[in-house]
């Protein structure tokens, strides 16, 4: 990584960069920082085993290269946006199954989704005598090809997915045909009429938590707000990798996952989104991917609690497994011990509360640090800081007063942006400083932040006052 980042105690780092320091105080225009973004970690049975973006409509022209959902949702998952919700959720075989739905859940709110497809080991691509399929898994067991032969020595070459044509060539001879999104043909062939040559031996790997921190890795480098890792999680490794990108690299990201007392560090971690219902027995993990996207896309001077949850999966979770509403007081054990609840208004499912792990509290990082709200804010400064110091002021400014007065007007327009759209409750422009660091290439910024919470308590105190009479 050409720049360093992460937390800092001491100024003493090696690598140039922008290092931050989260605390609580003891009693631009131009934001650099995209909000939207989710990391969605999950087994597939069509990849190429390549991390690929998917970005809705509006975002094509500005992310060249991206995937534009749901127009190349076949290309990328093999399969339509609008695929069906398969029948049974039985264990994690199924998931690769899954997968179109899930990014169709993380698309309900989220603007961009990154896909980091779990293959593992034994993955293998289906294949035929004229071509091999372009990804891995079973997938590629569902394509054939045709060949029809035309007059003058022609032939017309059809690739069908499911029976229905996805790519149609005509040429004179083997050697003509071109790879296209969903086979690759071999070096050499001879072409004769078939009716159909379906491909066989697609396989999907068995995943293993080695391959999920590798792709908390590489999302990092991505800006993903949420990531988002489709598996049953049994130790504090992919968490840890979280902490790592965090606190060592600057990326600023949070996790949503399970809390089990073996992945959860005791008192919880600000970085790890933990939703419950207290039914054991429910697959709750089908509806990470939507509550990843609602909390990526959340605006800055609010939060998702009291959301109504328009999901698929949470649908199926209902009428398909049974799950019920919490009662009052596991609602509250819940809330204590660091979960985000889910319950009912009526008929209606909502997000109880926006609130993270995070609940050993201390003097320097008190209860506000539980608040999903006040992590997004100065998560998205902190990247917006990040890029403010690495695009405009990194190796071309100097360390006088001058520049680091620059800096700081830099910084005090940031902030006001922030304060224009409701994400800080309020800003003066003696809030930051910045003077010479301890060592004589670096600034040190001392930034007061007062996020902009959004209220979810009242207390009424109504009095019955006595009658004039």
């Amino acid at each position: 990584m050409a720049f360093g980042g992460g937390l800092y105690t001491e100024q003493n780092k090696v690598l140039p960069g922008a290092y931050h320091k989260f605390s609580s105080e003891n009693t631009n225009t131009t934001v650099y920082a995209e909000r939207g973004l989710v990391g969605l970690i999950t087994p597939t049975d069509w990849s190429d085993g390549e991390l690929t973006r998917l970005v809705i409509p509006a975002l094509e022209v500005e992310h060249e290269g991206a995937y534009v959902w749901p127009r190349d949702a076949v290309k990328v998952l093999g399969y339509s946006a609008n695929v069906d919700v398969p029948e049974r959720y039985t264990g994690a075989a199924d998931l690769a199954k899954f997968a179109p739905v899930f990014v169709r859940e993380v698309f309900r709110h989220a603007v961009g989704c990154f896909i980091y497809p779990l293959l593992g080991s034994n993955k293998a691509k289906a294949s035929c005598t004229l071509c091999t399929a372009k990804k891995y898994g079973e997938r590629g067991n569902k394509l054939a090809l045709t060949v029809t032969e035309l007059p003058e020595k022609l032939f017309t070459v059809t690739t069908l997915l499911d029976g229905v044509a996805v790519d149609e060539q005509t040429v004179a001879k083997y050697d003509e045909l071109v790879d296209n999104d969903f086979v690759a043909f071999d070096k050499s062939g001879t072409l004769s009429a078939t009716a159909s040559m379906a491909l066989s031996g697609g396989l999907a790997g068995t995943v293993d938590v080695a391959e999920i921190e590798l792709a908390v890795e590489r999302l990092g480098s991505y800006g993903v707000n949420i990531v988002c890792p489709m598996h049953k999680l049994t130790d504090t490794k992919v968490l840890n990798a979280v902490i790592t990108q965090n606190e060592k690299y600057g990326h600023w990201m949070q996790m949503v996952g399970e809390h089990t007392g073996k992945l959860v560090p005791t008192g919880g971690s600000e970085y790890l989104i933990a939703p419950d219902v207290a039914n054991d027995s429910i697959n709750l993990m089908l509806l990470f991917p939507y509550l990843a996207g609602a909390e990526a896309a959340c605006e800055l001077r609010t939060e998702i609690a009291n959301r109504s949850l328009d999901s698929e999966m949470l649908r199926y979770l209902v009428d398909k497994e049974g799950m019920k509403p919490p009662t009052q007081e596991q609602l509250e054990q819940g809330i204590r011990a660091g979960y985000m609840m889910l319950h009912t208004v009526g008929n209606d499912w909502r997000v109880l509360n926006d609130d993270n792990t995070y609940i050993k509290y201390t003097p320097t990082k008190d209860k506000n640090f539980h608040k999903n709200q006040v992590v997004r804010v100065l998560f998205t400064m902190a990247n917006d800081r990040t890029g403010i110091f690495i695009n405009e002021f990194a190796n071309k400014a100097g360390t006088r007063e001058l520049d680091r007065n620059a800096y700081k007007m830099r910084l005090v327009k940031s902030a006001q942006y922030f304060y224009s759209i409701g994400a800080l409750a309020e800003f003066d422009t003696a809030d930051i400083t910045v003077e010479a660091g301890a060592q004589s290439d670096a600034y040190y910024v001392k930034a007061f932040t007062r996020p902009n919470l959004a209220v979810n308590k009242v207390y009424h105190d109504t009095v019955v006052a006595a009658f004039r009479g």
